[in-house]
């Protein structure tokens, strides 16, 4: 063991203070406690100094550049931490109730006059959705039959989840457009039932405005497609969500014993290319005063037409 020359001298000498280095600012004491949390679980001991712009770490000044390197890492590892919301669907147009009332005004309004299939009025020797008519040009009767109903259920059960439907496509496309892609939708998918029954050579008659409720659920799926891929959306889900939707619903409200499965299928159809052709409208275009005024009168003037041919018209 080596000697000591002043053995006096270990009774008074005192250890130096150790150096101490500072680390910060962090601005609020939440996100103080946060980093707190963070050194701790690393081992580094600190202290906390409240200074002019902010709270310090204090720490030893040999574990300064481990702590400034651990807090970077920590803040890089976290900086998309907590995730950001998903952008919600802005609705371009306020849902119209108007739009409602209109479609349950109309379909009241044919049954009254029309009564139900049973009594056989003028109405549906006129109007129904034929096959064989249809392919022998009345083709006004792919429009009228849509607003003629078997009985009263029929009728109510149409008014009720057409109009749920038509609210929530006209806060996508505006009230007049959201009416005449539903009639559209409608129309077509009568036509090809009645092109794809003809074919088959299989004689087929449809009413009834669910082949145009099922096009108004064809609006929302096409224009939910535009939607999702504005929202950023890249998974496959988020891209065959509506289809599946749309594909759902037909088989919850389209498939019943009653029900004309095929029509309802091709309204879904022809209402889901609709919407996706509506969707590249702009929308400070279809905003413009007149616009949705000018679709709404062109249904009108559609289904006026259509019931105007059909009592005017000899049939063939």
């Amino acid at each position: 063991m080596a000697a000591v020359a002043n053995p006096d001298s270990l009774a008074t000498s005192r250890p130096s203070p150790p150096q101490l280095g500072l680390v910060g600012p962090v601005r609020n004491q939440r996100r103080l406690a946060e980093l707190q949390l963070v050194l701790k679980s690393l081992g580094i001991e600190h202290g906390i100094s409240a200074r002019e712009g902010g709270f310090y770490f204090v720490v030893d000044a040999h574990k300064v550049e481990r702590t400034q390197r651990a807090l970077v890492e920590y803040e890089q590892e976290n900086q998309n931490w907590p995730p950001r919301p998903a952008r919600r669907d802005r609705l371009a147009y306020s849902g119209s109730p108007r739009l409602s009332f209109f479609w349950a005004a109309l379909l009241g309004i044919v049954f009254l006059f029309s009564g139900p299939v049973a009594t056989r009025t003028a109405w549906f020797m006129d109007g129904i959705s034929s096959s064989e008519r249809v392919m022998h040009g009345e083709a006004w009767r792919t429009v009228t039959a849509l607003t003629l109903h078997a009985d009263a259920a029929h009728l109510l059960g149409n008014v009720a989840v057409g109009g749920v439907f038509l609210w929530a496509a006209s806060a996508r496309l505006g009230y007049g457009r959201a009416a005449l892609f539903t009639l559209l939708g409608g129309t077509v998918g009568n036509l090809a039932n009645a092109v794809a029954h003809r074919v088959m050579h299989a004689p087929h008659s449809s009413l009834g405005a669910s082949t145009a409720v099922f096009a108004t659920v064809g609006l929302l799926v096409g224009t939910q497609v535009k939607v999702s891929k504005e929202n950023g959306s890249k998974k496959w889900t988020d891209r065959v969500g509506p289809w599946v939707g749309g594909a759902a619903l037909l088989g919850m409200l389209g498939a019943s014993a009653q029900a004309d499965l095929w029509a309802h299928f091709y309204g879904l159809a022809a209402g889901a290319a609709l919407g996706l052709v509506a969707s590249t409208s702009s929308v400070a275009n279809t905003q413009k005063s007149w616009v949705q005024p000018a679709y709404a009168a062109a249904t009108v003037g559609i289904l006026g037409a259509a019931w105007a041919l059909a009592f005017a018209m000899p049939p063939v």
